[in-house]
């Protein structure tokens, strides 16, 4: 789902959401936007630290995204939680409202 969120954004901004040039620099992007993760939410088994980076606020997506309308920037949101345990599925993202509003227009 984390890959489908940054295809989704790519389909607005027309570019990468996140282009980093290292596994630190990519993750310091992410968190650019989706702000640090918990320490309950940090996993255990990886090679970088959660205090390697420095803390960070989850950031208003239309910084990111500004082409996003809200349903859309919602859903966006979930795909890109970091704990993939709380992330949204398949499945309900094809419910989302989001996609809802296409139908009724698509309908």
């Amino acid at each position: 789902m984390w890959s489908i969120g940054c295809i989704f954004a790519e389909m607005f901004r027309r570019k990468p959401l996140f282009c980093g040039n290292s596994e630190a620099d990519q993750l310091g992007k992410i968190f650019d936007l989706i702000g640090l993760p918990s320490e309950e939410d940090w996993p255990l088994d990886v090679s970088l630290p959660r205090c390697a980076f420095a803390a960070r606020l989850l950031q208003p997506l239309e910084k990111f995204v500004p082409e996003i309308e809200l349903p859309g920037a919602q859903l966006l949101l979930e795909m890109l939680t970091f704990n993939p345990h709380k992330r949204i599925s398949a499945f309900q993202a094809l419910h989302h409202e989001y996609f809802q509003d296409k139908r009724a227009v698509d309908g």
